[in-house]
């Protein structure tokens, strides 16, 4: 699988020259990490919001009025609750 990712990307770049598509190439490769960087920026600082309102939520007690709120729907879903 390694391999065919390798002569998968230097098939690509061999078209890209062949069909004069240099400056558009550069812009992807460029471009690229800004693109990543967002990606782990937006998931890094998702994980910390939500864990930050499970944790208020489960200082506060409010999980147990969840639970006994929500105990109904539990049962077809899980076997031991």
């Amino acid at each position: 699988m390694n391999k065919i990712f390798h002569y998968g990307i230097i098939l690509f770049i061999i078209i890209g020259l062949i069909f004069n598509k240099q400056d558009e190439m550069l812009k992807a490769i460029l471009q690229t990490p800004f693109d990543v960087f967002e990606l782990c920026k937006t998931l890094i600082l998702s994980i910390c919001l939500w864990n930050g309102l499970l944790k208020i939520i489960q200082v506060s007690g409010m999980m147990n009025h969840l639970n006994f709120l929500f105990k109904h729907y539990y049962v077809g879903f899980m076997e031991n609750v």
